[in-house]
């Protein structure tokens, strides 16, 4: 039968040849970092200007075919297999000098892509533990999906911090005129989301339950007088937990027609400015579609 065929082990010489050709696939894979370094330095640098005024947007379409939110995709996965080599040269990278990790790089950009959606440090933090459960499992194969799912894990650890930060706060902070029934029904609102979290949001969306929280910030920022337009809602304490968390902070600043993320402390920087309020807002909602961007 044909099947039978395809069931006999390798010989030597297939063995070879298969060694050569995942080699061959494999070194094209890398090229990702390449690309992703040289689009990078044509962006900082701006080679891509002309007397025409061209963009890097109008550069990465006209030249490439390539839209520019992919350019910066290339950008930070080559940033990332650049941070993790950068680690493995710094003591090995290794928690345990007496037993150092031998550091596997990311083989491709569906690797590499996933691991970009987190901080620099929490990126090498995933990826050691990655290569270290691969290791203990005799060399297994890290895929794609495994760094999907291993991000997803951590950004939950990190909220289920968020959470027990703020119920933390509220237990503190009782002489801030916090009633019994809003204490029990903010504990009982964070334990619910918990809930979700562990069954996969199956039964209620992630976008669902974000879009309460914002509503909830807004109530929060109308509720006093004097909070102006541009203000943030949010204690600094709390954009602290939720930017460690793996979240992004943004607002609409109408009187510089623009949107701004915040960093740190009082500093906002300028995402993208807009001829119009009509412009802004379309961006702002975009930006609000995904699940790790929180409203100021």
């Amino acid at each position: 039968m044909e099947l039978e065929k395809y069931e006999q082990p390798l010989v030597p010489a297939e063995e070879r040849r298969l060694a050569e050709l995942e080699q061959i696939i494999q070194d094209n894979f890398l090229g990702f970092v390449a690309v992703g370094q040289a689009l990078a330095e044509i962006n900082e640098q701006r080679l891509y200007r002309t007397e025409s005024g061209r963009t890097f947007e109008d550069y990465c379409k006209l030249l490439w075919d390539m839209n520019v939110r992919r350019a910066y995709q290339l950008i930070e996965s080559a940033k990332v297999v650049k941070q993790i080599v950068e680690c493995q040269n710094v003591n090995n990278c290794s928690q345990n000098d007496a037993q150092p990790i031998e550091i596997i790089l990311p083989q491709n950009e569906a690797q590499a892509r996933e691991l970009a959606r987190l901080d620099p440090e929490d990126r090498r933090t995933v990826w050691l533990g990655l290569v270290q459960a691969a290791q203990e499992q005799g060399g297994a194969r890290i895929t794609a999906g495994a760094v999907k799912k291993a991000v997803k894990a951590f950004k939950g650890e990190q909220f289920d911090k968020v959470i027990k930060g703020i119920q933390a706060a509220i237990r503190e902070h009782r002489s801030d005129f916090v009633s019994e029934e809003f204490d029990l029904a903010l504990k009982s609102f964070a334990t619910q989301i918990d809930i979700e979290r562990r069954k996969n949001w199956r039964e209620t969306s992630r976008k669902a339950v974000f879009k309460h929280l914002l509503e909830l910030t807004r109530l929060v920022g109308e509720a006093g007088p004097g909070v102006e337009e541009t203000a943030c809602a949010m204690e600094l304490d709390d954009r602290e937990k939720l930017k460690a968390g793996g979240f992004r902070i943004f607002r609409m600043n109408a009187r510089a027609g623009a949107i701004e993320e915040w960093q740190r402390n009082n500093m906002w920087t300028v995402h993208s400015t807009h001829d119009s309020p009509a412009a802004m807002a379309t961006v702002y909602r975009e930006l609000m579609l995904d699940h790790s961007h929180l409203r100021a």
